[in-house]
């Protein structure tokens, strides 16, 4: 048991190493890019090229489960639970289309990450203030009826303890008032790679698992509330699953 606890603790300094340099020769390049390019979609394409090379130098192992769940013929509000700040950069390298996040003041102000915080953003929402908030959800509309596709989690944050939080109805107002679908996203591993206030990471395998896409009856404040639930609900039942099995395989 002594020999298997080193040989994890090691391979934990190992991965956390190997993070914080590729984050060290990957940020500050990118950083520097990033205030040369004011086309959009170039901007967000040079972050999620770092993205994937940050976990590519990582050895960081991520599948994505049917990705051919997410509709084609349009924009979608694609809406995942969160469980730990590698949310972001996992999804972003990982999902097999173009989107913007909706992201929370806090991260987009981090030095150096921030900035691509900021570029990979179709707007930065300060949750602790209604008229951020209000602007932020017109945002959202704007850019699902242009034609944007977005990621918001709809927690807001992240708990301590892993659990689920309640769905914030932002994103799914948006959706249902632009007519578009609403595509649940299950990640798992993530709070095992980078758990909070954790000083050393673990390279944990992670999964990102597409759910079928769900849309609204109409706009109506309970239509819009029915939307909420049932995206919840889809991820919340993969999730346990999941938390399920994990419990099985170490009994």
């Amino acid at each position: 048991m002594a020999g298997f606890q080193m040989a994890s603790s090691s391979r934990s300094i190992g991965f956390s190493a190997r993070i914080a340099a590729a984050l060290a020769v990957k940020l500050p390049p990118l950083w520097l890019k990033l205030q040369f390019v004011h086309d959009e979609h170039r901007a967000f394409e040079l972050v999620r090229s770092c993205a994937q090379r940050i976990l590519e130098l990582g050895s960081c192992h991520v599948r994505v489960l049917n990705p051919e769940r997410i509709p084609t013929d349009g924009a979608v509000m694609l809406v995942s639970n969160h469980v730990s700040i590698a949310d972001a950069a996992v999804l972003l390298a990982a999902l097999p289309i173009d989107f913007r996040f909706v992201a929370g003041h806090g991260y987009a102000a981090y030095p150096l990450l921030g900035a691509a915080i900021r570029r990979a953003s179709a707007n930065i929402v300060n949750r602790g203030s209604w008229r951020s908030r209000a602007d932020s959800g017109q945002a959202m509309v704007d850019a699902l009826a242009g034609g944007r596709s977005l990621l918001v989690f709809p927690e807001g944050t992240t708990a301590d303890d892993g659990t689920m939080l309640p769905f914030r109805n932002g994103p799914f107002r948006a959706a249902a008032r632009t007519v578009r679908p609403v595509v649940p996203i299950a990640i798992r591993g993530t709070g095992e790679m980078f758990p909070p206030n954790a000083i050393r990471l673990a390279n944990v395998p992670v999964e990102i698992e597409i759910l079928p896409a769900l849309t609204s009856a109409d706009h109506s404040r309970d239509a819009i509330f029915d939307l909420r639930d049932r995206a919840a609900a889809a991820i919340r039942a993969r999730v346990d699953v999941s938390q399920r099995q994990d419990a099985a395989a170490n009994l």
